[in-house]
């Protein structure tokens, strides 16, 4: 089965669309024209965005690096939250709606894949921007490296020009951007993008920077004059306050996942998943998808994200693939509460941060 077409709408319209859903609220079902087309427009990236999976599986065998690769398409109200939150991007220059990510174990070979980006490019794409937040990390004390690529196919097609990132985190710091966002749901806050309790905020930006000078990376601007001792010390003092190992501790560990193939029979399991999770319930939900079947995954992503208010704490669905099944759990630890591993991360650097 073909890709998903780009929608035949100007991109006029596109951005007209993506401006209905940014005026309203966190509910997107206020404009269903709008909603559909924007879910049209996101269902095209999945051709620019295997192609960008391609060229990463190239690199990777060419630095000989073990990686675990995810892909995802972006949900329709983080895709509405950001046009709101940036007025000058419209949703035909957003390069993250198709989102691609390899976790790999060390900087050294995020340093090489990013080298090998810059130093020779890839076949599909051309590399609009590097963004490096190992050497400028964020405030929150998010560090990794983003590459914007533009699609160029071999033969000019609607999907030229087309826009994914390319995310590359060593596995510490994928457990930390995983924690972040677990406890900010279970917390209903916005721990991922700085608001909520101070003391969680302060929590995790010291926790990213003892990560990162654990691997030898730029201190923070916030933390440049403090020492190891410094930040080790803060981070025991703020993590006892609120109890944070404990409360790490407790989410997750009593989750009910329950898998659904879609009534089919299928020889090779299927990579393609939509993940439904329930916080409030414990549960996690999967449906699996074919490789093949683009549209009918499109189509049951767009109809879950209809049933939800996307409110912080809801049910938050999304639609993923990776190139192993086993690689599910290790990509989207988020969805799976499994915040566990980070918890015995920080306290191995709290016991010994050489």
């Amino acid at each position: 089965m073909p890709f998903p077409p780009v929608p035949t709408a100007a991109k006029r319209e596109i951005r007209r669309a993506g401006e209905t859903l940014a005026s309203g609220t966190l509910s997107i079902g206020q404009d269903e024209q709008a909603r559909k087309l924007i879910a049209q427009w996101r269902a095209a990236h999945l051709m620019p965005l295997a192609a960008a999976a391609n060229d990463l599986n190239q690199v990777l065998e060419d630095c000989e690096v073990n990686a675990i690769v995810a892909q995802r398409t972006k949900r329709l109200f983080r895709i509405a939250q950001k046009l709101q939150e940036t007025p000058t991007m419209n949703a035909t220059t957003m390069q993250d709606i198709a989102g691609l990510r390899a976790i790999v174990p060390s900087m050294e070979e995020v340093n090489r894949i990013r080298d090998a980006y810059q130093a020779t490019g890839v076949q599909n794409s051309e590399i609009h921007t590097i963004s490096d937040y190992n050497d400028g990390p964020k405030e929150s004390g998010y560090r990794g490296v983003h590459i914007a690529l533009r699609h160029r196919g071999g033969i000019a097609s609607a999907y030229d020009g087309m826009r994914t990132e390319l995310q590359l985190r060593t596995n510490a710091q994928h457990l930390w951007a995983s924690a972040v966002e677990t406890v900010g749901m279970f917390e209903g806050q916005r721990l991922k993008y700085d608001e909520g309790d101070p003391e969680w905020i302060l929590f995790f930006a010291l926790a990213g920077e003892l990560i990162a000078r654990s691997e030898e990376l730029r201190r923070g601007y916030a933390f440049a004059d403090m020492s190891d001792a410094e930040v080790q010390a803060d981070l025991m003092v703020v993590g006892q306050q609120i109890n944070a190992i404990k409360r790490m501790h407790g989410i997750g560990h009593e989750l009910i996942v329950i898998e659904d193939t879609q009534g089919k029979i299928v020889e090779i399991e299927p990579h393609t998943k939509l993940l439904l999770l329930d916080p409030s319930q414990n549960v996690l939900r999967i449906q699996a998808y074919s490789d093949e079947s683009y549209d009918e995954a499109h189509d049951a992503y767009a109809n879950a994200e209809q049933q939800v208010t996307f409110e912080v704490g809801s049910i938050t669905p999304v639609l993923v693939a990776v190139q192993s099944p086993t690689q599910l759990r290790d990509a989207y630890r988020s969805f799976y509460l499994d915040i566990k591993p980070f918890a015995e991360l920080i306290q191995r650097l709290l016991d010994n941060p050489n």
